[in-house]
């Protein structure tokens, strides 16, 4: 049974127009247990959308209003589902502008998102920027009377909304009014409000639905894509894996479909699979840790001893344990699975060369020896001296991925 929570989720702030009316919210990410510097921007903005997406609906958190979120360079580039009609995507003016950046920037706004820039100060830098920006953030609390009208000076060129942010009294409410500044946001109209609810722990039934979607062999190289800009925690969580030593890489890989292209849509699935079978969060890390390693194992002798494609192999392996995540049969759950009947054979009764093989790694994987007959050995063409090489290399494996699966 999923186990609830509650706890601070979030905050939102009111922006406001010149007659005092909401014209929208931006949204803080808050957690009792982390402080701002305990967290960076990436997971900050990662947490923060899978509580909107899980947790709460946009209606609720802004009143029917618009939401201003911060996005990373990381969230420009593989942006989250979110509905352009209420949400405002606020760029931070240290987001390097480059053309991977922009070009992402233009397609957002052709998607119709609104654009706000936020604590602009260098609008020279900015300028192959601020033509696509619908709303202009200035923190006038760090800045003069002159440095102010200085930046308006250089703005008025192009169409933008001026919004005046960390506004603390009247005074210079009314100054930013007459400058020119149509909304506004600060302690003199509002703190922070801190918003708590019941955040629900990953369902079984999400997690069938997405692992179904995955193993659908009709499912391209563009469902899967959706499927993980979906889910904010697998965005970063795939880039990281990517990137991790596993694959040593001389540039860095930023996007979520150049990640699916790089590892092979049989990787991406596999790992998207037991990453989403780890959510279940009331099951033990160890489970985890097990099915990786019989994964991994399964994949290894297929490789180097059968010499046959090993992405059955790791999903077999994988999926030889989901009774232990979901305390159902093993055949009701794969029933609900579009698995080849032939996968589902070697789990449920060891048939085949890959169903051997599932046989043997589980058998070593529990320390039973005396189980592994030389039949099943000598089907899939390997010794114990064999099994303990798969062993090895999965640990590594196993260490390096669960490096990557318990980044909060």
């Amino acid at each position: 049974m999923n186990e609830e929570t509650t706890q601070i989720l979030m905050a939102r702030q009111p922006i406001i127009d010149t007659s005092y009316r909401i014209q929208g919210y931006e949204l803080l990410f808050r957690d009792a247990n982390l402080g701002p510097t305990d967290i960076s921007g990436d997971k900050t903005t990662s947490r923060l959308i899978d509580r909107l997406l899980t947790t709460f609906t946009l209606e609720e958190i802004t009143d029917n209003s618009r939401a201003f979120i911060n996005f990373t360079r990381f969230w420009l580039l593989n942006p989250p589902s979110l509905s352009p009609e209420n949400t405002v995507i606020e760029i931070l003016e240290t987001v390097p502008l480059d053309d991977a950046v922009l070009a992402a920037i233009a397609h957002l706004k052709k998607q119709g998102f609104t654009l706000a820039l936020d604590d602009v100060i260098d609008t020279e830098r900015l300028s192959p920027l601020l033509k696509l920006i619908d709303i202009v953030k200035v923190d006038v609390l760090h800045l003069s009377p002159n440095e102010i009208e200085q930046i308006i000076q250089q703005l008025k060129p192009y169409q933008i909304t001026l919004l005046a942010e960390k506004i603390e009294d009247h005074e210079v409410f009314h100054f930013c009014k007459s400058l020119g500044f149509s909304l506004f946001q600060g302690f003199f109209f509002s703190k922070p409000q801190l918003l708590s609810g019941k955040e629900l722990n990953a369902s079984s039934l999400a997690v069938m639905n997405l692992i179904a979607q995955l193993q659908d062999p009709d499912c391209k190289i563009e469902n899967i894509e959706q499927i993980i800009k979906q889910d904010p925690t697998l965005s970063i969580k795939l880039l990281k894996w990517v990137n991790s030593p596993l694959y040593r890489r001389r540039k860095e890989i930023d996007s979520i479909k150049q990640a699916i292209l790089q590892l092979g849509l049989d990787r991406v699935r596999n790992f998207v699979t037991l990453l989403s079978l780890s959510h279940l969060q009331e099951k033990p890390s160890i489970l985890s840790q097990m099915a990786l390693t019989r994964a991994s194992m399964c994949e290894w002798l297929a490789k180097h001893h059968l010499k046959v494609p090993a992405a059955p192999y790791f999903l077999g392996g994988l999926l030889s344990l989901i009774d232990a995540f979901f305390d159902q049969p093993k055949a009701d759950v794969l029933d609900k699975l579009p698995i080849d009947a032939r996968l589902k054979s070697a789990i449920l009764n060891y048939e085949g060369q890959l169903g051997q093989t599932i046989l043997a790694v589980s058998y070593y994987q529990q320390a039973l020896w005396d189980y592994i007959q030389f039949s099943t050995l000598e089907s899939i063409q390997a010794g114990l001296s064999d099994l303990n090489q798969a062993y090895i290399n999965a640990i590594q494996e196993t260490n390096q991925w669960l490096d990557v699966a318990s980044g909060q």
